[in-house]
C-alpha cells in the first residue's frame, strides 16, 4: 500500500465533503496507480493522455446527467493532481475554477508543464507549503507564473509536503466561492 495514494484519495474526500454543505453536485475522480510507480511514469512522460481522457469522459458523462449541462464545473488537485491537473484543464474550457499547487515547473527534466501551464485559462488558487521536503517555492511559484489565468492566487501554507485541513478546507472556500458566483 503506497501511504501517498492513500492520502490523495482521503483529501479528495475530505474536499469532497467540505464541498458537500453546499448546494453543488460534486464528483471525485481520482487518478489511477498514484504512488510511486505512477510517479516515475508521469517523470518518464507516460500516462498523462489516457488520464486525461478518462477524466474527460466522466466530465461528459456527467454533463449529460439531467441539470447538470451548465452547472459550473471545478477542479481539485495538488501535487500529482497539479502535475495531471495543467495539462487536463490546458484542453477542458469547460472548467471554471481550480485549487491546484505543491508542484513545479519541471520534474527531472521533463518541461510538459512549463508548455501546457499558458493554455490554463480558469481561475486558480496555488498553494506551496514552506517545509515542502521536494519541491522548493522558487520552482512551485515559476509553474504559478506561467499559468495563462486572468484570476490566480498563490498561497503560502506552514508545513511539509501534505495536504492537511486547513489546506483542504482553503481550497474548498475558494472552489465554493467561484462555483457559487457562477451560478448566480
Amino acid at each position: 500500500e503506497d501511504r501517498f495514494a492513500r492520502e490523495s484519495a482521503i483529501a479528495d474526500l475530505e474536499v469532497a465533503l467540505a464541498l458537500g454543505g453546499i448546494d453543488m453536485e460534486v464528483v471525485a475522480v481520482g487518478g489511477i496507480g498514484l504512488g510511486a510507480e505512477r510517479r516515475t511514469e508521469l517523470t518518464a512522460g507516460g500516462g498523462v493522455g489516457g488520464m486525461i481522457a478518462d477524466w474527460q469522459s466522466v466530465l461528459s458523462a456527467v454533463r449529460k446527467l439531467e441539470g447538470a449541462a451548465t452547472l459550473p464545473v471545478g477542479y481539485y488537485g495538488v501535487s500529482m493532481g497539479t502535475a495531471y491537473g495543467i495539462p487536463f484543464l490546458a484542453t477542458e474550457p469547460a472548467i471554471r475554477v481550480a485549487a491546484l499547487g505543491m508542484w513545479p515547473d519541471a520534474v527531472a527534466g521533463v518541461t510538459r508543464l512549463i508548455e501546457k501551464a499558458p493554455a490554463v485559462r480558469c481561475a486558480v488558487q496555488f498553494v506551496h507549503r514552506e517545509e515542502d521536503q521536494f519541491f522548493e517555492q522558487p520552482a512551485t511559484r515559476r509553474l504559478f507564473d506561467l499559468l495563462g489565468s486572468q484570476e490566480k492566487t498563490f498561497v503560502v501554507l506552514p508545513g511539509p509536503h501534505e495536504e492537511t485541513p486547513d489546506q483542504i478546507q482553503s481550497a474548498a472556500d475558494y472552489l465554493a466561492a467561484h462555483l457559487t458566483a457562477a451560478q448566480t
